[in-house]
């Protein structure tokens, strides 16, 4: 110990960084005219920070601006806990197609928080990781840190169909494939016409469809519980009935109808009119060829005219509509060799002039 005369009056003591003992001190007023007062008391060494602190909020994604923090205190048996010393500090990063980048610097967020807090400054499209820091009375720091991360997504999918029938089709099957854009999505749910959404996968496939239009929905959800607002949308038709053609005649070419397999003295022209089924996709192409040996290959456009005297055979392929597959429903007309219907041959007899 020692004395101090001046006033005011008082003494320091120190201690090493080891050193964790306390010290029973005894302290001795004495005024001018000799009269003296004792008082003792204790100085304790306080190197310990608080224990128990924590910080608390939900690890993963939020739809919204604003993350909830819980927060406790933590105790302190030597000097107490310093409880409006506390604060929070914030890193962010960027967050893209699910993952977030490099984290920033710690920076600090709010001072004496209270028990709760909510940060109402995120933004859409960033990551966050916070830190609770609080002293105890001489200001001895615990920091809290926990490995959680706050991802602000608030932005939902955009879906695509990738592949799947579209225009018009012959196939009464359809398998569709479908992604999220720029990210991952968690799930779909799939639609077919008049039906209710239901959980699906990419690829989705249908059979036994019927003959007519359709309509293929699929929306995705993302990570964050994102559902996309506005499904992608497919629409296509099917069609699986040939359409008929009829062929006409007439004698002269721009006299009177001619009837098939019955003899003229003039020539002939043939005409061919295609009609597809109502929905259909519509007519396409009807071609022709003429000879004497009915062997040769329908590659003419009509209208056709004979003017050859005798027997001249006309083979038509029936008009194949706009649907590439259904063409193939029709090879069993192009067996004319199985097929000799009076509609197919023209049987003409020119008569000689008179």
């Amino acid at each position: 110990g020692g004395d101090d005369t001046l006033s005011p009056y008082s003494w320091s003591y120190s201690w090493d960084t080891a050193d964790t003992f306390d010290s029973i001190t005894t302290a001795v007023c004495s005024d001018n005219a000799g009269n003296t007062a004792i008082t003792t008391f204790t100085v304790n060494r306080d190197v310990t920070p608080p224990s128990g602190e924590g910080i608390i909020y939900t690890d993963g994604y939020y739809r919204t601006t604003n993350v909830a923090i819980a927060l406790v205190t933590g105790t302190d048996f030597e000097s107490g806990v310093n409880t409006v010393s506390d604060f929070i500090e914030r890193q962010a990063a960027t967050l893209t197609k699910d993952s977030c980048g490099t984290f920033g610097p710690w920076s600090p967020l709010v001072s004496d928080p209270g028990a709760f807090y909510t940060d109402t400054t995120v933004t859409n499209g960033n990551c966050y990781k916070y830190r609770y820091t609080i002293r105890d009375n001489v200001f001895n720091p615990a920091t809290h840190e926990p490995a959680n991360i706050a991802k602000i997504d608030k932005t939902p999918p955009d879906t695509t169909i990738d592949s799947g029938p579209s225009g018009t089709v012959s196939s009464t099957s359809a398998q569709f494939t479908f992604s999220c854009v720029g990210e991952i999505c968690a799930s779909f749910e799939c639609k077919l016409d008049t039906e209710s959404f239901s959980t699906c996968t990419s690829p989705r496939s249908y059979v036994s469809l019927a003959q007519g239009l359709h309509t293929f929905e699929v929306r995705g959800t993302d990570i964050a519980s994102n559902t996309d607002p506005t499904p992608a949308t497919r629409t296509w038709n099917i069609d699986k009935t040939p359409p008929t053609t009829t062929a006409t005649a007439t004698s002269p070419p721009d006299g009177p109808a001619y009837t098939f397999n019955t003899a003229t003295r003039n020539d002939v022209k043939v005409t061919f009119s295609c009609t597809d089924n109502p929905g259909g996709s519509g007519c396409s192409t009807t071609k022709y060829c003429t000879d004497t040996s009915n062997t040769c290959t329908p590659d003419k456009n009509p209208p056709v005219t004979i003017f050859t005297e005798g027997i001249t055979l006309v083979r038509y392929k029936v008009s194949s509509d706009k649907c590439p597959t259904t063409k193939i429903l029709f090879t069993i007309f192009y067996r004319y060799d199985l097929y000799r219907l009076s509609l197919n041959y023209l049987n003409l007899h020119k008569l000689p002039e008179p």
